[in-house]
């Protein structure tokens, strides 16, 4: 995104708290543009998160920004996502987002697919109203959508917005190289293993892991399906 010109340009994100997914983007921008980087956070770690290992990371990186301690700190955040070359905004206060538009500048929203319940969705009164409010009076503004989905773009294609302004996201997990032998102690298992991990709800498909092991079964095969999630 940023070449050698770009290292002095101000690069803002804005999410509700930083987490494990996002952690080593904000590393990397901040190597590479240093104090020019800041994460804006909207929200403290939700307990329920805490409790399932969560980091409250907004309190260990000094290039986070916790909007939601202070009136003050909220005022600095809104000055500094009008003033920065470019924000980059996943879940946060729309108003972050309006403020954006107002002073024209490059902004990317990073969003999942809009239509998990159904394409039908996509032309009902209440989706078409917030189109129009929220996307369409910005057409001609300078502002894109990373796609967190395989399936975002064609989603906002279907109403005809961000033609051409829509780019690949996700997340950036830690590149960690292991030789094969190192690969293979992992794997002495007696009875092969399959693994399915995820949130317990309808858009992540859960019961397609059950009809993978239905479909093994009955060709005779033996192993053993270990599920990790809740929901």
């Amino acid at each position: 995104m940023l070449g050698a010109c770009g290292l002095n340009m101000k690069v803002c994100m804005i999410s509700n708290f930083l987490n494990h997914h996002q952690l080593p983007f904000c590393q990397a921008m901040k190597n590479l543009i240093g104090d020019n980087f800041r994460f804006i956070a909207t929200t403290a770690t939700p307990m329920e998160r805490l409790s399932m290992g969560y980091e409250e990371m907004n309190e260990v990186y000094s290039f986070v920004l916790p909007a939601y301690k202070s009136k003050t700190f909220e005022a600095k955040a809104l000055k500094l996502s009008r003033e920065a070359d470019i924000i980059i905004i996943g879940s946060a206060p729309n108003f972050y987002y309006k403020e954006r538009m107002k002073v024209n500048k490059i902004t990317f929203r990073y969003e999942e697919r809009s239509y998990k319940k159904g394409i039908h969705y996509a032309y009902t009164p209440r989706r078409l109203a917030s189109l129009v409010k929220h996307h369409l009076i910005y057409f001609h503004k300078p502002n894109y959508i990373l796609c967190a989905s395989g399936y975002t773009a064609s989603d906002y294609a279907m109403n005809g917005l961000y033609l051409g302004k829509t780019y690949k996201w996700g997340y950036f997990p830690k590149k960690s190289i292991y030789t094969f032998t190192e690969l293979m102690k992992f794997k002495d298992n007696k009875k092969p293993v399959i693994l399915w991990a995820g949130r317990l709800m309808p858009c992540k498909y859960p019961e397609e892991i059950i009809y993978v092991a239905d479909y093994l079964k009955n060709r005779g095969y033996d192993f053993f399906v270990q599920i990790i999630g809740d929901g």
